[in-house]
């Protein structure tokens, strides 16, 4: 036990990454948001495959399509919004289409253009002072 905490300690300092991840592993909030955050991302990435499986296209009017879905007032008929065992969460009010696959390739959409941002940012920040 002693020796593993020799060469612990002789092997300097730890650099910035090193402690953050320690102390994110330390912190049960903090590694609970993560889980939150990587199943966004996962979620966001598999979007196609997962619209494909559900069986809904995010851009095709269920509701005009089916005159049994939406009211005249252009409404869900349904309760809460029109959800269903075919709509998981329901119908955008108007159109008609699917909220979930909406979701899914909205997130894709957020996570695509945080991920294109992310590089420039340092640059951007450093110019504008």
């Amino acid at each position: 036990m002693a020796e593993v905490m020799a060469e612990v300690k002789s092997s300097g300092p730890a650099g910035p990454l090193v402690t953050a991840a320690r102390a994110l592993r330390r912190d049960r909030v903090g590694m609970a948001a993560l889980g939150v955050v990587l199943l966004c991302a996962a979620l966001a990435v598999c979007a196609p495959l997962i619209a494909a499986l559900y069986g809904k296209n995010p851009t095709e009017h269920y509701g005009q399509n089916d005159p049994e879905l939406l009211s005249p007032e252009v409404l869900p008929v349904r309760p809460n919004g029109g959800i269903s065992a075919d709509f998981w969460f329901g119908l955008e009010p108007g159109l008609g289409r699917d909220v979930l696959t909406q979701l899914l390739y909205g997130m894709r959409t957020s996570l695509l253009i945080a991920l294109a941002r992310s590089p420039s940012s340092p640059s951007s920040a450093s110019c504008s002072g």
